[in-house]
């Protein structure tokens, strides 16, 4: 059952790691214009936070039941987060791909930050949890079992993040040569686009709170 836990989450936290994201897009960003060494890190410190926020999940999954509307709030902070960095990338001046020296702690930072500041993984492994509890397939109750299952949740977006950086490094020159120019504005409109989804998404939210009297 152990064995089961760990597989399971892994298994999960790779499916959800599909979606694009800012760790996914940082990952492939640092492979072009650094190194495969420094992407590692970068990926490394990206999959922490899937470990943080699956234990909060294991723990407060009864309190998103009983106030829902706080916790999508707190998937607000993304679009910022994302608005920034897109806006960052597109007005970043154009700088010929060149292999830089890395700084493993400022990458593996970097990642570890940007993991912790997408909130929407908190919610994310409370419905995947509460899922899987119905179903009887997670005992949040067994020791050994939560902790295996919260190091699949890493180990899964690791493995992801992994196949990424392999990808681009192999893609490297076939990037360079047809949109090198053009790179560090494709990035930032990618980020945008995922801050435009993320509006959408919220989009019932933001309609009520423009609508809504003033009191």
């Amino acid at each position: 059952m152990y064995l089961q836990s760990f597989l399971l989450a892994s298994l999960i936290s790779f499916a959800g790691s599909l979606q694009v994201g800012v760790v996914n897009v940082s990952v492939a960003y640092t492979t072009l214009h650094q190194n495969r060494k420094a992407a590692f890190w970068v990926a490394l410190g990206g999959s922490l936070p899937e470990a943080f926020y699956a234990t909060l999940a294991i723990g407060g999954a009864d309190l998103v039941v009983q106030w829902p509307s706080v916790w999508n709030m707190l998937s607000w902070v993304y679009i910022p987060l994302c608005l920034g960095m897109g806006i960052y990338f597109v007005r970043k001046p154009y700088q010929p791909l060149q292999v830089r020296k890395s700084h493993h702690k400022t990458s593996f930072l970097q990642g570890l930050a940007l993991g912790f500041l997408n909130p929407m993984l908190f919610t994310f492994w409370v419905s995947v949890l509460l899922l899987l509890k119905s179903y009887r397939l997670f005992d949040a109750q067994e020791f050994f079992s939560s902790l295996l299952f919260v190091a699949g949740t890493s180990f899964g977006a690791l493995l992801f993040l992994l196949l990424v950086a392999c990808l681009f490094h192999r893609l490297k020159e076939r990037i360079h040569g047809y949109v090198l120019g053009s790179l560090n504005k494709a990035t930032g409109l990618l980020f945008l686009a995922i801050a435009f989804l993320q509006v959408m998404y919220h989009w019932q939210q933001i309609i009520t709170m423009i609508t809504a009297p003033a009191h």
